[in-house]
């Protein structure tokens, strides 16, 4: 048995809020229920954007800039594939217009939309006495407030219901006129003037499936392009040790599913004549060294590291994240960069993938790749680290660093032993020392230049 009168709870009612001249109140009330919906699953009280949703249904159409009145029926489900932008994104009283050539500027909106709902009911069925009924249910049994049309000269209206009272025979609403509805926007309307109503289904809190990362390395240049060049060193052999150390210390350490370009290519080449499907990767990873100081001698400062991503990427958090570790090491930060001119870059962003260009410091800068040279596992362990921070992912336990399991009885095992304890090998970070195989050139130089430091 439903009650006489019900409200819902003060801080379940939808901000007080004016859509002036904007004619967009059925957006307003969808964009309240979603304030409701995500305060219910959040605590955070945020408004969303009313222009959003008038202009993602007011959408363009083969060139048009369509400007139709609102619909119930298609603005929610255009919200739901959406997402919903939070009002200090998007103001929330430009004219359509202006909103419409803002969206259209700012794609990183759409990427930062929220999704609360995953669908919606329509009240409309039997008589009037039958609508009211089932709202009045809905209300109470969901604690959210329901988007209503109602009568008003000389058309129609929407608004959220939060209430009801059977003695008066009305509904209570949160209007859109601001406190010319009364105070807080609260207002009625009379059970004769529904026409229908929409429950707006929040998403369900579904178990949380944990997804492996996938990350595709990318070393600059090569087949040919030795990219920049200085200090005895080519871009292109630095780039390809990088992203094997990197590739492996990922393995060894995470849980990210790594995979690296063929690196016989140069991407760039390769990818300006050919196709790449990107979509299966969360980030693509380039990896360069930047050049142009001449600074071959050494001046005691290093010229530092730097992370280029698109110009649209708003969260910029992981790459932050890794400027912040390899710095730590003694390079200086030159930020994150943003660019729109990269090929590479722009593939990635077409396919929706998130895309860096790490230029890990100046080939040309002594004092870069003499740092560079005797830290190189520790960049690499920054990088690990910063794309760890960064994701919110969590690093294995590392095993016994000082003692290699692979090399008892191994020819040069005191030898390796005795390097170890100098710090000039430290193993390949899980344990292992693989004696017999191969070292890069930077893992050489590595070698020589803590040998030179001690």
């Amino acid at each position: 048995m439903l009650p006489e009168k019900f409200m819902l709870p003060r801080e379940l009612w939808p901000d007080c809020r004016d859509q002036g001249k904007l004619n967009i109140c059925v957006a307003m009330a969808i964009t309240s229920v979603l304030q409701i919906i995500h305060f219910k699953k959040t605590g955070e009280r945020e408004q969303f954007s009313p222009t959003w949703g008038a202009v993602m249904w007011r959408s363009d159409v083969e060139g048009q800039k369509t400007m139709k009145s609102l619909v119930v029926d298609s603005a929610i489900p255009a919200m739901i594939d959406v997402g919903a932008v939070l009002t200090k994104d998007l103001p929330e009283m430009m004219q359509n217009p202006e909103a419409y050539e803002y969206v259209m500027a700012h794609p990183e909106l759409k990427e930062k939309a929220i999704h609360l709902a995953e669908g919606f009911e329509k009240i409309n069925n039997g008589s009037r006495d039958a609508r009211v009924e089932a709202i009045k249910t809905a209300l109470i049994e969901n604690q959210i407030p329901i988007v209503a049309i109602v009568k008003e000269k000389p058309d129609s209206h929407a608004v959220p219901i939060i209430g009801w009272d059977d003695n008066q025979q009305i509904f209570k609403v949160i209007n859109s006129w601001g406190n010319k509805g009364g105070a807080m926007g609260l207002d009625s309307y009379k059970y004769t003037d529904l026409k229908r109503g929409y429950l707006i289904k929040p998403c369900e809190e579904k178990e949380e499936v944990k997804k492996t990362m996938k990350i595709l390395l990318i070393a600059g240049h090569g087949d040919g392009d030795p990219g920049a060049t200085g200090c005895g060193y080519k871009e292109a052999d630095l780039a390809r040790d990088v992203v094997s150390l990197l590739r492996t210390q990922l393995e060894i350490e995470t849980d990210i599913e790594v995979e690296v370009f063929d690196i016989t290519r140069n991407p760039y080449k390769y990818l300006k004549n050919n196709a790449f499907d990107f979509t299966g990767y969360d980030l693509v990873l380039e990896v360069h060294f930047n050049a142009c100081v001449d600074d071959v001698t050494g001046d005691g400062k290093t010229t530092g590291t730097e992370i280029l991503v698109h110009a649209s990427k708003s969260d910029t958090g992981a790459e932050e994240a890794v400027l912040k570790k390899i710095c730590a090491l003694g390079f200086k930060n030159r930020g994150v960069k943003k660019r729109s001119d990269l090929q590479n870059m722009n593939i990635c962003k077409g396919q929706g993938v998130s895309y860096a260009l790490l230029e890990t410091c100046f080939i040309d800068d002594f004092d870069d790749m003499e740092l560079f040279a005797i830290k190189t596992h520790e960049v690499v362990e920054a990088i690990v680290d910063g794309l760890c921070e960064g994701f919110g992912i969590e690093k294995k336990e590392k095993k016994n660093m000082d003692k290699f399991t692979d090399i008892k009885g191994h020819w040069a095992e005191d030898v390796i032993n005795e390097a170890a304890e100098e710090g000039i090998v430290n193993g390949r970070g899980d344990g292992t020392f693989r004696p017999d195989e191969p070292i890069t050139r930077a893992e050489a130089l590595a070698m020589v230049m803590r040998a030179r430091k001690n």
